[in-house]
């Protein structure tokens, strides 16, 4: 069997250039000649220092005037550089200068969150936050001299009390206990507080328990009932709700979205009658009475899913729930949408709608 051979090119390699000049010849001479005469000398001067060709001399030395003595500032002890001088005096505002004292002292300046960025504090939590109104974020930590404590404060800024209201309603659960200090509505924490005052909602946490820590909360309580707030009236329904009911604020909050978890229901009111009890009263009002009309046939069409019909008269129907047996009342006039929620007997709304009802004709007047 052949071998078969391989041929990379059949033409045979052909010489281009077959004389070199002698100039070419002499240059490459001459650049090694020249490299190797380098070379030595560099090796030569090793050997060759002369400390009198490079130093100044001592005659020189002694004709050039004494320079004057530099100043050397004593050694002092570190500190971050981000943390606030304590020869300066801090701007920790909107919080009130005084929650500073001798023992506590901000940990570094305050950091400031906006809707774009606030994803990089509450990654998880900014969407429900922004749902409500919200606008900005002072971030403040306090550290105790004495103990090393530290107390992280979150003061959200939602531009009004239906956005604070929205927020501090979703925070709270059944056990939770709302305690009032004069316009400040809060509830305790483990190492902490959480609470609302105007337009502004806060969060108060502690690295962990201590008497110190209960004495700063206390003070920051104080505090924040000195927030300093644009003149603006309270919203109509909020009004309302509280004065035709006579109310506290505490039991008054407001919803953006997803009411009665339906997603195309937003901005709503409601007012808990009883701290014991979970029936709620709601009140919305609409761009205009049509909206309104819309909004109301909308609802009703949702909720009947899981409620059925007792009652149903022009702009009011009475629904019972199918499973829990409990009662939904809900009335339209004009731009306004009313009723209850979670009542256990039928008639157990009639007063509240009936002072409800008042109320609006008393602002519509």
């Amino acid at each position: 069997m052949a071998t078969a051979k391989l041929i990379f090119n059949h033409k045979k390699r052909v010489t281009r250039r077959s004389l070199i000049t002698s100039s070419e010849n002499f240059s490459a001479v001459l650049l090694l000649v020249l490299l190797l005469l380098a070379g030595s000398w560099f090796l030569r001067q090793g050997n060759l220092y002369d400390p009198w060709e490079r130093d100044i001399s001592q005659e020189q030395l002694l004709q050039s005037q004494p320079k004057a003595a530099l100043y050397s500032p004593p050694l002092k002890l570190w500190r971050d550089p981000t943390s606030p001088s304590p020869d300066s005096q801090l701007d920790i505002e909107p919080f009130p200068l005084h929650i500073l004292d001798s023992n506590w002292q901000p940990r570094g300046r305050i950091s400031l969150f906006e809707p774009a960025n606030l994803y990089e504090k509450i990654n998880g939590e900014a969407e429900k936050f922004i749902r409500q109104g919200f606008r900005q974020l002072h971030y403040l930590v306090l550290r105790s001299a004495s103990e090393g404590l530290e107390i992280a404060i979150e003061l959200f800024d939602h531009g009004d009390i239906a956005g604070s209201s929205g927020i501090f309603a979703d925070h709270q659960s059944d056990s939770s206990r709302i305690l009032r200090s004069g316009p400040v509505h809060y509830f305790e924490t483990g190492v902490g507080m959480i609470g609302r005052k105007g337009r502004y909602f806060f969060r108060v946490a502690a690295d962990r328990e201590g008497e110190d820590v209960k004495e700063k909360v206390q003070q920051l309580l104080e505090a924040f009932a000195d927030l300093k707030e644009d003149t603006q009236d309270l919203p109509l329904e909020y009004r309302i709700l509280s004065d035709s009911l006579n109310l506290p604020a505490e039991a008054i909050s407001f919803q953006a979205q997803n009411v009665f978890q339906l997603d195309s229901v937003e901005d709503f009111w409601f007012a808990a009658l009883d701290p014991e009890d979970k029936a709620r009263a709601f009140l919305h009002r609409g761009s205009s009475a049509d909206a309104s009309k819309d909004l109301y046939q909308a609802i009703l069409a949702e909720q009947l899913y899981d409620y059925e019909i007792m009652q149903e008269l022009e702009d009011l129907v009475i629904l019972r729930h199918g499973f829990l047996n409990t009662f939904f009342i809900m009335q339209r006039t004009g731009a306004f949408i009313l009723g209850m929620e979670n009542l256990t007997e039928e008639e157990g709304g009639e007063d509240v709608m009936a002072m409800l009802l008042e109320g609006i004709d008393e602002s519509s007047g």
